[in-house]
């Protein structure tokens, strides 16, 4: 998916769920991040395996570092501003820099050259809905993407998607999983824990339903709060 023309469009719907987050912040989260966050290690991912990366950002830095561990990985992007055709982006914001940095509204030009530089295997894709077939991966991450900035009411949605694109023996790592909008003011540890407890007690017919089983862990994020994440993994 290299060309304009290969991007789906998928309309005012998906432009009105990103508007609502309000931006998308501009980082160079790679492979040492990933590993830090969302407990799992790049070397032992396994030859020729099939990696998604949910929310992979503008730069999509872990695939090009998953391409240079030579060891036949392939990683499918999810990016949901890829979804966004120029004529839709507007009002929506990016943040460059790893503290916020400046915040610039995307011009139809800048997203015409941002879909030119498209790196192979990136898809177009507004969470909650996965756009791959069933079964087609090792390993699904999201670091500090969907699973925290989705709302309650389509965080079981995504859970279900994950576990369906998950081929068996596979595993999803997420970090963080509490609901941004449930902390992004008076934050405190007490709330992401909350929140955390609110989100895995809707998924229990999400489990059941698609074999998976899930071990939640708490560690710092990138500011020194406590955070949690978790691990899912299909019929093991």
């Amino acid at each position: 998916m290299g060309e304009t023309g290969d991007i789906p469009k998928i309309g005012d719907g998906a432009a009105k769920q990103l508007k609502e987050i309000g931006y998308f912040r501009v980082t160079e989260r790679g492979l040492g991040d990933y590993e830090k966050f969302c407990h799992f290690e790049g070397t032992k991912i396994g030859q020729n395996s099939v990696v998604v990366d949910v929310g992979s950002g503008w730069n999509q830095e872990l695939s090009a570092d998953l391409e240079n561990l030579n060891m036949g990985i392939k990683t499918i992007s999810l990016d949901a501003s890829l979804a966004i055709s120029p004529e839709g982006i507007e009002g929506v914001n990016y943040k460059k820099g790893e503290n916020g940095g400046d915040t610039h509204r995307v011009s139809e030009e800048e997203q015409r050259e941002r879909l030119l530089k498209t790196r192979e295997n990136s898809v177009a894709a507004v969470m909650p809905e996965i756009p791959l077939k069933d079964g087609v991966a090792d390993l699904v991450v999201d670091c500090y993407g969907p699973a925290t900035y989705l709302g309650d009411e389509k965080w079981a949605e995504y859970v279900s998607e994950v576990g369906r694109i998950l081929k068996n023996g596979g595993e999803a790592h997420m970090f963080p999983i509490d609901n941004f909008d449930n902390f992004v003011l008076n934050w405190d540890e007490n709330r992401s824990e909350v929140s955390a407890n609110k989100r895995l007690n809707l998924l229990d017919e999400v489990l059941e339903e698609r074999g998976l089983k899930l071990d939640r862990y708490s560690q710092d994020d990138e500011e020194g709060n406590v955070r949690v994440g978790v691990v899912i993994k299909k019929g093991i």
